[in-house]
């Protein structure tokens, strides 16, 4: 008798690679249009995002001025991903479709170059200098923070406003970037080892205290959001 034995190939499909995690949506920093200032992004950040109102007519330009290489992109919706390195710097829109906000972003390809930045209605054309704020910011400020973390402290914070509207100075010990104030408003930077910072803030009329809120990309922890009180010391 011829005995048959049956072999039993099992094919073992590969696992399937889970798909990796969409990026998170980059937090832009709200603006008032017209606005003209300084940028200046480290290769650990090269670029940032901007949300304004759209003007009635839905047309805006941005457009970079100076030295180095520099990409700019607007969208409608939400911050561009990427402006794919398209090396053009100024952008403009028509009407895309109605809403109340453009977002413009700006990546760098020379990092640590600074150069201008300007958005501003099309129609009316680039912003002209602020004229010089009636309070000034310029000193020492102290006070207390917290965060969606349950975290709460002391802070400080050591600012110098320059007459073109420009911040520099240390926020919490760390260096700020891009800082800039048009009017009441403030916006700026900060990177402190992997987290990001993006803050934005308003001062009291009579300039002795300042509000802040910031939010913070952290790959390590997860990201989070905070607000500051500060006042004058």
């Amino acid at each position: 008798m011829i005995r048959f034995i049956a072999l039993l190939f099992v094919i073992i499909a590969p696992l399937a690679t889970p798909p990796a995690a969409a990026p998170a949506p980059e937090t832009p920093i709200a603006l008032t249009i017209p606005v003209k200032f300084s940028i200046n992004f480290p290769a650990i950040s090269p670029s940032s995002c901007w949300r304004v109102d759209q003007p009635a007519d839905g047309r805006i330009t941005a457009e970079v001025t100076g030295k180095g290489n520099w990409s700019v992109c607007i969208a409608d919706t939400a911050c561009p991903t990427d402006c794919m390195s398209n090396g053009r710097r100024s952008a403009s829109t028509e009407r895309l479709r109605p809403g109340r906000y453009y977002y413009v972003k700006v990546q760098t390809q020379t990092p640590g170059v600074t150069a201008t930045l300007s958005i501003y209605p099309t129609a009316g054309g680039p912003p002209k200098p602020p004229p010089p704020s009636s309070v000034g910011i310029s000193g020492s400020w102290s006070g207390t923070f917290r965060n969606t973390r349950g975290e709460s402290d002391t802070e400080t914070l050591e600012i110098k406003e320059e007459s073109n509207g420009v911040l520099k100075g240390l926020w919490g010990g760390a260096q700020i970037v891009n800082g800039r104030r048009s009017g009441d408003a403030i916006t700026w930077e900060a990177h402190v080892e992997a987290r990001d910072y993006k803050v934005s803030g308003t001062i009291s009329n009579d300039g002795k205290r300042m509000s802040l809120k910031y939010s913070v990309i952290d790959p390590r922890r997860g990201n989070y959001s905070g607000v500051d009180e500060l006042a004058r010391r």
